[in-house]
């Protein structure tokens, strides 16, 4: 992106301490997210912050709410891909980059308390239609596709919390390999329960 392209953010205005307050998550950690640390970020007083944000709390959920907007993202790509199995194996690799790139923002949306309502929002609707367009093709078989989506979300999740935890001992590396074989193992059983189904 040019420098023309660029709009600076006001200076006290809500992008800019929603901005102040992602990076201060980023870097600290919910444990150390507070109106102070976010307000010296942003360089205003810590009441500038409530001016357009209620509490505290309002401001992190919104935190949290841009986190779940960035991860429907990662699993958003390879959305033009050809085939409906490479997409989802696409919004498998998503998930596992975004947890890598992003591992705060990660444990903050799922591995720490639910703060927010709605545990299956931001990505997991992408995920349940890349589920649905292979049942649709024989990829997959025509379950319930929730049951088959959460059987791929809890799969790679419990991956991740593993490696995050440093409990997998693997490097970023080698938990994408990982992760991409869980993914492509899932999809391959339940798509040969599909064929072993009678017409």
């Amino acid at each position: 992106m040019s420098k023309a392209a660029v709009v600076p953010k006001e200076r006290g205005g809500r992008e800019a301490i929603l901005s102040a307050a992602i990076a201060v998550l980023d870097s600290c950690g919910p444990d150390r997210f507070t109106a102070r640390a976010v307000a010296a970020r942003a360089g205003v007083s810590a009441t500038a912050i409530y001016r357009h944000f209620t509490d505290l709390q309002a401001l992190y959920d919104a935190v949290l709410a841009d986190g779940r907007r960035r991860f429907a993202g990662y699993l958003a790509d390879g959305a033009d891909l050809p085939d409906a199995l490479d997409r989802l194996h696409a919004a498998g690799d998503g998930y596992l980059r975004f947890a890598i790139e992003h591992p705060v923002m990660y444990h903050a949306l799922f591995l720490g308390p639910a703060r927010m309502p709605g545990g299956r929002d931001g990505g997991y609707p992408i995920l349940r239609e890349r589920v649905a367009d292979c049942q649709s093709i024989g990829a997959l078989p025509g379950d319930d596709p929730d049951m088959i989506a959460l059987t791929l979300w809890s799969s790679v999740h419990g991956l991740t919390a593993l490696h995050l935890s440093g409990h997998l001992g693997a490097s970023d590396r080698g938990y994408l390999e990982q992760g991409r074989m869980l993914v492509r193992l899932v999809t391959r059983l339940r798509g040969e329960t599909s064929t072993r189904r009678p017409s």
